[in-house]
């Protein structure tokens, strides 16, 4: 377990996730703020959740982690740290599904997470998010990150808003 809240853990990432995977990539929210991975089948799912999951926590010793309820284990989201090429520091990734946006678990599970022994060692992260996501934005302002406006978003034309946060 990476952390825990009265409401929710956050645990490593299993194969057997896969279907609550293929759900969150594929939601309209997700597809629109973050990215369409492009995620259709459980096989899809699987294939994801050992490149883009298990692959960086092995190589870096950092990744994805699901955010699911205490009581039940129902999953209902994901936080995690990225490492991106085009920066020196990791930042910091999130989504939800969409029942359970603005309801407090967003900043309940990266509050919690911020505070892991994982995300502890760095002294600065980043996080982004699309130009029309100010819910996200809110959250990272009320985290502590300072909007350090837009950029564009590595070898794109995508623009994105960047946020930073120095310990």
């Amino acid at each position: 377990m990476v952390a825990k809240t009265q409401m929710i853990v956050i645990r490593d990432f299993t194969l057997s996730d896969a279907e609550f995977v293929l759900r969150l990539l594929n939601e309209p929210q997700y597809i629109k703020n973050i990215r369409d991975n492009n995620v259709r089948t459980i096989d899809d799912a699987k294939k994801y959740i050992e490149e883009k999951i298990f692959q960086p926590i092995k190589d870096l010793g950092f990744g994805y982690h699901v955010v699911a309820f205490r009581d039940t284990g129902k999953p209902i989201g994901m936080v995690g740290l990225i490492k991106r090429a085009f920066l020196r520091e990791p930042d910091i990734g999130f989504a939800f599904l969409e029942e359970f946006h603005n309801r407090g678990f967003g900043f309940e599970a990266v509050s919690a997470f911020m505070l892991s022994k994982e995300v502890k060692s760095f002294k600065i992260l980043h996080a982004f998010t699309s130009l029309d996501n100010p819910a996200s934005q809110k959250l990272l302002l009320k985290l502590g990150f300072k909007d350090m406006g837009t950029i564009k978003y590595d070898k794109t034309d995508d623009d994105v808003r960047l946020f930073t946060l120095k310990s």
